[in-house]
């Protein structure tokens, strides 16, 4: 990542990633977090609109799963 002067980042949903690749825990847990990061390089003065995150409470027995990708 620090070879790049500008890198656009987005997370992907929650909800949005259940969906292309769910996820089965046993026993169920509590909550379950799941953090996604897209990543590409952006070209200067290209304007991006911020991204509006929810927050997810993390409460008992937690999954906490996080990853990314860069997208050449």
């Amino acid at each position: 990542m620090q070879k790049y002067d500008r890198l656009f980042v987005h997370f992907m949903e929650q909800q949005v990633l259940e969906k292309c690749v769910p996820l089965k825990v046993t026993p169920q847990p509590d909550s379950v977090i799941r953090i996604f990061m897209q990543l590409s390089e952006i070209e200067s003065g290209k304007k991006i609109e911020e991204q509006t995150l929810t927050k997810v409470e993390r409460k008992g027995y937690s999954v906490v799963e996080w990853g990314g990708s860069f997208i050449l």
